[in-house]
């Protein structure tokens, strides 16, 4: 299931839940969600849930914007912000298991692994975004209570980054959005990690 958590001015004004296969935006009444401001056009913008989720502006006068960035169309992915005048209506894909949110590292326990230098990981989006997490130990396992989905390891060539299958249906892990399915990769300064909806940055020193 998914919905729109929408809030006016950093104020939660209501869930509205996604259903069916289109969903109007706009100031006038016949809207799925009535918006009412005066920079909300009459028929602003909509959302098509299928084949996925997508939000269209409708030639709407003040436009549409998606994670602060104006568009005409676009797909909706967990945790994206949709901004129509000052109302905001965050995208949430109650599905997806939210990492960005619940990301943890999970240290080797042998106190003697300890990783020279100081590279570190930072957490690039969700409510922690900003927040570095200093890579201390030779084995750093990525995941949340109860569940290990990567693991970041210090070797000979560098720090690598080596994805966790568990359970049947195996999250995502990228790196500059390309998929790791088997093996290890190598991580740069600058590199983008992805797990789930969590994006992590790879930072070689600090």
């Amino acid at each position: 299931m998914a919905k729109l958590v929408i809030s006016h001015n950093g104020m939660n004004v209501r869930d509205f839940p996604l259903q069916g296969e289109r969903v109007t935006i706009g100031r006038n009444t016949g809207n799925d969600i009535m918006l009412n401001e005066p920079i909300v056009s009459g028929e602003h913008a909509a959302i098509l849930l299928k084949p996925k989720p997508t939000i269209t502006d409708l030639g709407s006068t003040n436009g549409t914007r998606l994670n602060n960035h104006p568009i005409s169309k676009s797909p909706l992915k967990h945790n994206d912000v949709i901004k129509i005048g000052s109302h905001e209506l965050c995208y949430v894909d109650e599905d997806v298991q939210d990492f960005a949110a619940t990301m943890i590292m999970f240290g080797d326990t042998d106190s003697k692994k300890k990783a020279s230098g100081n590279s570190a990981l930072k957490i690039l989006n969700g409510p922690r975004a900003g927040e570095v997490m200093k890579l201390e130990k030779e084995r750093t396992a990525l995941g949340k209570p109860g569940m290990q989905v990567a693991v970041v390891m210090k070797t000979a060539k560098g720090y690598e980054l080596l994805p966790i299958t568990t359970g049947d249906k195996p999250i995502t892990t990228s790196v500059n959005g390309k998929a790791v399915k088997s093996g290890s990769v190598v991580l740069k300064n600058g590199d983008e990690i992805a797990i789930a909806d969590a994006r992590l940055g790879f930072i070689e020193s600090l």
